[in-house]
């Protein structure tokens, strides 16, 4: 497999997006922890043994975002840890449900989170909320470093049946600090 993009944070996992050889693209963990499941090909050009053996620690790295409202925030990245998703992984739906999707997340990123400075956004993936139009909306608080937010957001879950992941998180102006994913399943 290629590493195309990544590592992102979801539901407690390091998770990087790859491509097999044929040509299918879809996402894996890295490791449990414990154990890793990714291992790189030491034949590649400027591979290092010794980065790839210590354990991974998330860090600031903001992501640009576009400046159109219409268009979403893409590659998500940040410096949270998730606490509690609900629905969880490959919740079944019927087409057309309309449902709550909610997170709390802890700010590891060692600066507060301010109203004023930062705001919970759609970032990319299918947009699954009620209002398509309400990408973005103020803090609830503010979050200091280790401190929690949780947020809920009305969704309607698409007309056809599949698997739909959307992408919604912690952004500073028009920069990514945390993202956060929910995953269903709809189904006739």
């Amino acid at each position: 497999m290629q590493i195309i993009e990544g590592p992102f944070c979801s539901w407690g996992w390091l998770v990087w997006k790859v491509r097999t050889d044929n040509g299918i693209e879809g996402y894996t963990p890295e490791s449990n922890g414990k154990q890793w499941w990714l291992i790189p090909d030491e034949s590649r050009k400027g591979f290092s043994n010794n980065a790839w053996n210590r354990p991974y620690f998330p860090w600031y790295s903001p992501t640009s975002v576009p400046p159109s409202a219409s268009y979403p925030i893409q590659n998500a990245v940040g410096n949270c840890t998730l606490l509690s998703s609900t629905p969880p992984y490959l919740t079944k739906f019927s087409v057309n449900e309309e449902t709550d999707f909610s997170w709390t997340v802890r700010n590891d990123s060692g600066v507060t989170w301010t109203t004023d400075n930062y705001d919970i956004a759609y970032i990319g993936g299918t947009n699954l909320l009620k209002r398509k139009e309400n990408i973005r909306r103020d803090f609830p608080y503010d979050v200091p470093p280790g401190g929690t937010l949780s947020f809920i957001v009305d969704a309607v879950v698409p007309s056809f049946p599949g698997i739909y992941t959307m992408t919604y998180g912690v952004v500073q102006n028009y920069e990514i600090v945390c993202s956060v994913n929910v995953t269903i399943k709809v189904e006739y």
